[in-house]
């Protein structure tokens, strides 16, 4: 993993990671793009009487580009590689033979997430394709 780099211009996507009362991990609320610059000099806006949970972790992931990109996948992925092509995001995933791994993939487009669990096979290995625009969840 490489350290966080707040160049002037660099753009950073924000997720609030969190436990509902339910029990259930919430990665859906996104805080929005910050700039290097505006987080080294107004940081980052925090609430935690904004929501019922008081409490809450951030993931912060630097914005590659107006194309979908994963912005996590989780424990069961070991390493996964991205490609574009036609307007579909192409991941490659190796994990855990056999494990249902959660993706989260972020759509600049649409404003949203595409959340999905994504089988790996025997080998632990499996490819998932992401078109532009099917969002299952709206980002704030």
């Amino acid at each position: 993993m490489s350290a966080m780099n707040w160049g002037q211009s660099d753009s950073s996507l924000v997720l609030v990671i969190s436990y509902l009362q339910t029990g259930c991990l919430s990665l859906s609320d996104r805080r929005g793009a910050f700039t290097g610059a505006k987080l080294k000099t107004e940081g980052l806006p925090i609430d935690l009487a904004a929501g019922v949970e008081r409490c809450a972790a951030f993931w912060v992931q630097e914005k590659t580009s107006e194309k979908p990109q994963v912005l996590s996948a989780d424990s069961a992925i070991r390493s996964y590689k991205e490609s574009m092509s036609g307007g579909r995001l192409t991941v490659e995933l190796e994990g855990v033979p056999g494990a249902v791994a959660e993706v989260i993939v972020y759509k600049p487009v649409k404003s949203g997430i595409e959340r999905r669990a994504v089988t790996l096979d025997e080998k632990g290995s499996a490819t998932a394709v992401f078109d532009e625009a099917t969002v299952k969840e709206k980002c704030l």
